[in-house]
Parts: structure tokens; sequence; C-alpha cells
């Protein structure tokens, strides 16, 4: 869903300037501005992988059986929803799985049953911690101070009418963008695409986000104080 102070888009950005909104109001923001993109449930990269096979331990045809059970168990268990019945049919699939050992003459561990199902991992926002420790993004508007200087003015005399402010402000995005990304792209990082594709830029109307970000506080300590009131 589009965030309606985040006026990036050329039409919007118009709409925003012909409506009288100050420019001075306006942020630009460069860089990782998502981290949504994840790898999947259990992903290990390519660097890891390589390792694990290094020091990769066979398992019996037995255990290999009993992790598919509690695999197929620890799904059943996430389907449900209630947390006292989740508990019981916990509780249940574990004395069935040690009556069937008590059959054997054996031990079958129930190890990860109740383990969590995580979500996957946010990688371009982890990717992009470990990233920053090189300064990359820094370094990458620290070097383009001058053009930034002579965009300023480009922005200043299209205010005067010898220009379209919109298009100076998104070039303006635009080449900060690719400052940021030629940056990172020389720290020689691996397994951060993510990342790189997750560099961008937006144009934020601040006035209008601090309205939206204080209306959204306030639904929510009136939603927290409603659900108190019901218990």
């Amino acid at each position: 869903m589009a965030k309606s102070h985040v006026i990036t888009n050329r039409r919007r950005l118009n709409a925003f300037l012909k409506a009288g909104g100050d420019i001075n109001n306006v942020v630009l923001r460069v860089g990782q501005l998502s981290g949504k993109p994840k790898y999947p449930k259990g992903h290990v990269g390519s660097l890891s992988r390589g390792a694990r096979r290094a020091t990769a331990r066979k398992i019996t045809p037995f255990e290999a059986e009993r992790r598919q059970k509690i695999r197929a168990a620890r799904a059943y268990l996430q389907s449900i929803d209630n947390p006292a019945q989740r508990k019981a049919e916990t509780k249940r699939i574990r004395a069935e799985i040690r009556a069937e050992a008590k059959r054997l003459g054996t031990k079958i561990s129930t190890r990860g049953l109740a383990r969590k199902v995580t979500a996957g991992t946010a990688v371009a926002r982890v990717a992009g911690v470990l990233a920053s420790q090189s300064g990359y993004h820094i370094f990458a508007i620290q070097g383009r101070r001058g053009q930034v200087r002579r965009e300023l003015d480009e922005i200043r005399q299209a205010l005067h009418g010898r220009g379209s402010v919109s298009r100076a402000l998104k070039r303006m995005g635009k080449n900060a963008k690719v400052a940021v990304r030629q940056r990172f792209a020389a720290t020689r990082h691996t397994d951060t695409g993510r990342l790189m594709r997750n560099i961008q830029y937006e144009l934020v109307d601040q006035a209008t986000m601090k309205r939206e970000r204080a209306k959204a506080k306030a639904e929510r300590a009136e939603a927290r104080a409603a659900k108190k009131g019901r218990r």
C-alpha cells in the first residue's frame, strides 16, 4: 500500500507542488528503504552450504524417519490457533511417541516437536547492517557534495520558473541512488544482491509523514485501551 507522505511518483510530486506544498518539507531519503524481501524458511547461503558439506554427518534411516514424523507433527501443531489446544495436542503426541518407543524397546527423542516455525530472514536488512560497517553509504554521499550543490542550484532556478522542480528533484534522487549503489559494489560484498536491489531513493513530505505517524500512534493507543477494557 502506497504511503501518502511518499511523493517520489512524478504525478504525486507535481500534485504536491501545485497544491502549494512547502519544498522545505521535502526530504530525500537514499539507501536501503526496505528489508522485506526474504530468503525462504531454512535457507542457507552458498558460503554456509559449503561449510555444511565439509562437516556433514550421516544419519541413520531410523533418525531420518523420526525427523520426518516430527516435522509432520510440528506442521499439524502450527495449524492449531488455540494455545491451550495446541499444548494438549503436544502432550498427547509426546505420550504416543513414548508409548511407541516402549513397544519397540528403544528410545525415541521428541526433540524439535515444539519448535516454533520462524519467518524467513529479511536478508536485505541483515546484509545492510553488515555491509554498513564499511560506511559505503556515508562515503557515497560525502563524495558527491559538489554535485549536490549544483543540483540544489538547479532546483532553486526551477523554483524561479527556469525549469521543472519535480524533474530536478527526481534527477537528484536518481543520481544519489546510483552513487550509493556504486560505492556499495566497490566493497565487493558477496551474496547481497537483494540489498543492491533495495538501495533506492524516495522523496518524503515530512509534514504529512509526522501527521500520519501521530494519527497511527493515537489509533494504536486507542486500540490498546479498548482491548484492555474488554478484559
